[in-house]
Formats: C-alpha cells, sequence, structure tokens
C-alpha cells in the first residue's frame, strides 16, 4: 500500500531521506509485524515549489483491520484502515 505523508515545515531538499518512522499492527486477529516499510520523494509532487510531503509503501502481511501510525520526531499521526482483496473484475456479456 501506498500512502502519502504530509509536515508543515518539511523541506526535501534539507532532508531527502525522510526521518518519518512507520509502525502498525493487526488488530482483529494475530499476524505477523509489517513487512517492508520505505519512504521516498521519488513520485510525490514535483515542481517549482513541491509541497512539504513524503511518499511511503509499506507491505502489510494479511488482510484485515491494521492501525497504522508515522511519527516524525514528536509528532504522531495514527489511523485504522480495513484491508480486503480486490473485487472480481465487472464483466459484461452484452450482445
Amino acid at each position: 500500500m501506498s500512502f502519502v505523508w504530509g509536515r508543515k515545515g518539511y523541506d526535501r531538499d534539507a532532508e531527502p531521506q525522510p526521518k518519518l518512522k512507520i509502525t502498525g499492527r493487526r488488530l482483529d486477529a494475530p499476524a505477523p509485524p509489517l513487512g517492508r516499510v520505505q519512504t521516498s520523494l521519488e513520485s510525490v509532487f514535483d515542481g517549482p515549489q513541491p509541497p512539504p510531503m513524503m511518499d511511503s509503501i509499506i507491505d502489510l502481511p494479511s488482510l484485515g483491520c491494521w492501525e497504522i501510525t508515522g511519527q516524525y520526531d514528536d509528532d504522531k499521526l495514527t489511523f485504522v484502515i480495513w484491508v480486503t482483496d480486490l473485487p472480481k473484475p465487472y464483466s459484461s456479456s452484452a450482445p
């Protein structure tokens, strides 16, 4: 999964590798810890004045209800998501 994080005052030129720490835990059942967590600036809003945003990729080891926390210095943001399989593609057999 990919998430974009923002922080007022973040300067991607001064800090090209964000010091954002991401943790997570499954709430509805036992699960292994998060897999690979990667933060980068590669796909985030290039332009003359890019906003203070950081991109992250999080490998969730299973489907279910997950609590994700991002921490940057003393600031924390926590949210809960429900992860499911992708729906089957819609198929039309119109004549």
